[in-house]
């Protein structure tokens, strides 16, 4: 048999051989849960609150609250931005909400802050992934006609709280405090 013959006749063995060889090097190197052929990385997380844009579907809020009263609110955010909702970990994102309150100073800027109250995501969620928040809200404790509740996220840590103060991230509900 003439080298050539041989050299050919060995050569679909070589590429088994290599191509095991590389599939299980790639699955060694995997991490482990992982996908081995992912095509697409997963998206980053967002590390600042005017990173995360949010689209809002409002289930359950409610036009009117009795002063010093406490309501459940319900809403739909949809991811609407490029990196991923962190549930876990040294950041979690979180929705938060605050009172534009006018009657003390007369203007929209004076805020009546609750940090008391947080609505939770159960897991991260994706761009274009939606989760539904429950939140508990605390109606001002004085009357006040179409008051504003504003719900926001935020990025919360350890050592620190990160509120959007873009606008297009939060969402803005007239609400009676009567």
């Amino acid at each position: 048999m003439s080298r050539t013959l041989r050299t050919i006749r060995a050569l679909p063995a070589v590429l088994v051989v290599l191509a095991f060889s590389c599939a299980r090097k790639e699955a060694l190197s995997a991490t482990p849960g992982e996908p081995t052929n992912s095509s697409a990385p997963a998206a980053p997380y967002v590390s600042r609150a005017s990173e995360i844009r949010v689209a809002y579907r409002p289930i359950s809020i409610p036009d009117s609250l009795k002063p010093a009263t406490e309501a459940a609110v319900q809403f739909e955010a949809r991811n609407t931005g490029s990196g991923a909702w962190p549930s876990k970990g040294p950041l979690v994102l979180r929705f938060g909400y605050h009172w534009a309150d006018p009657k003390g100073t007369g203007s929209w800027n004076s805020i009546v802050w609750d940090d008391g109250h947080r609505g939770e995501i159960t897991s991260d969620v994706p761009p274009d992934g939606k989760a539904t928040i429950h939140l508990s809200v605390r109606a001002l404790d004085r009357s006040c006609g179409a008051c504003k509740l504003i719900i926001a996220p935020l990025l919360q840590g350890s050592a620190r709280v990160d509120w959007s103060t873009d606008t297009p991230s939060a969402y803005v509900a007239t609400v009676d405090v009567r």
